[in-house]
């Protein structure tokens, strides 16, 4: 597992629920390692953004940043920007296996496994938006 980089980031995971926390987390190490495996990846550096943690492509910036957190108190969410049409795209080829808030985020419910079969898809597509 990669540490946080900051203690603010620490924080905000500290804070989740328990299944939040780990939900969260296991999305957290997938970004980390499907960069690993892409040389066309940049490099994630993680923050805070909107007090959401947010994992971003840095040299070269091939992807959109990613996002997340609790979207309520059944759900969590991957979040991209709005202004990409990634989660329009995203919502054509996964329509019947994922929800998705508007033109923003996949929302995941707490009380199911995590599909990373379509999640891995999912991150890769957001990780290299820039290259497509």
């Amino acid at each position: 597992m990669n540490p946080f980089t900051t203690s603010e980031i620490e924080n905000v995971y500290a804070n989740y629920d328990q299944q939040s926390y780990a939900m969260l987390q296991e999305i957290r190490t997938r970004i980390y390692e499907l960069a690993a495996m892409n040389d066309q990846v940049g490099s994630i550096e993680e923050s805070l953004k909107w007090g959401q943690p947010s994992y971003a492509t840095v040299k070269p910036k091939s992807g959109t940043p990613i996002r997340l957190d609790v979207f309520d108190e059944r759900h969590i969410a991957i979040f991209v920007s709005c202004q990409s049409n990634l989660i329009a795209r995203l919502r054509e080829i996964y329509g019947y296996d994922l929800e998705f808030s508007k033109n923003r985020a996949i929302v995941l419910a707490k009380d199911k496994p995590l599909n990373f079969t379509v999640l891995d898809d999912c991150l890769m597509r957001a990780l290299t938006y820039h290259n497509t």
